[in-house]
């Protein structure tokens, strides 16, 4: 599924909910796990792939918002909440984190930043690596992938 279609698909979802008019809305702060509202519907991924993270891994990368045992999670929350709130006031629903050089913490940072959003707010983030010649996502987390990892002599990256 590329990423033009998981938009798409997200907007319709989040059009046809808000239009119901029994339904609860995100902003209202509601545990949809908890619901029993036929309005709303989990959504299913079936042109996505699901993987295993290595928590081992991962803890080593510094990823450390995957679990709540790090007393670090809080820093992410503080932010995740900042974040929160002033793309709330502005309408945004989408962030990106970068900077000028490389080794700032950029993928960390996206990494924490995601799963405490996601894990918080019970809704799917879509965390994209953008850096077209080396991504690192996968080498954080810990799994395997091949796909969009190309070096200039058209052969896998490692």
């Amino acid at each position: 599924m590329n990423i033009r279609k998981a938009l798409d698909k997200a907007k319709k979802e989040r059009t046809a909910l808000e239009s119901t008019a029994n339904a609860p809305r995100f902003s209202e702060g509601v545990d949809f796990s908890q619901t029993n509202d036929a309005a709303w519907n989990a959504p299913v991924y079936s042109e996505s792939r699901t993987v295993a993270i290595n928590m081992d891994t991962a803890v080593r990368n510094h990823c450390v918002a995957l679990s709540p045992d790090f007393a670090e999670v809080d820093y992410y929350k503080i932010l995740r909440t900042q974040l929160r709130q002033l793309g709330e006031k502005k309408d945004w629903n989408t962030i990106m984190v970068t900077s000028a050089s490389p080794g700032e913490g950029k993928t960390v940072t996206a990494i924490n930043l995601a799963a405490t959003f996601a894990r918080e707010y019970s809704q799917t983030v879509l965390l994209v690596d953008a850096d077209l010649r080396r991504q690192s996502i996968h080498r954080y987390l810990g799994y395997s992938s091949d796909v969009g990892c190309w070096t200039a002599s058209k052969s896998v990256c490692p």
